[in-house]
């Protein structure tokens, strides 16, 4: 038996020795769409800042401590996220992550000396 074909029988997928969950559309329930929106919506919630602070140059209003804050907790949701094998987490946490942490490069970059 081929491995993809074990691999899709036992509905898993071996991420680096973690068991990641293979949702189905039609297998997926309502409280799963739920949390792919939320997952959603809460990955652009940085975007706008990230696109006002590359425009302008101008990051003085933006907070060190809270964009240190949200980068930290977003590692932290990620490995529970990849522990339980929640995508949506992953997937939320991996954009976040990545929007602090050019946020936080636009701040020591754009800040005026």
């Amino acid at each position: 038996m081929q491995v993809i074909e074990l691999i899709r029988l036992m509905g898993l997928i071996e991420l680096k020795g973690v068991k990641l969950k293979k949702y189905k559309v039609n297998q997926m329930e309502s409280i799963d769409i739920v949390g792919h929106i939320g997952s959603a919506i809460s990955s652009i919630t940085f975007m706008p800042q990230v696109y006002q602070a590359w425009k302008t140059k101008r990051v003085e209003d933006l907070n060190l401590a809270m964009l240190v804050i949200v980068f930290v907790s977003t590692i932290v949701w990620l490995i529970y996220g990849v522990g339980k094998g929640l995508w949506p987490v992953i997937i939320c946490n991996s954009i976040i992550c990545l929007l602090s942490l050019l946020l936080i490069y636009f701040k020591f970059r754009f800040t005026k000396k």
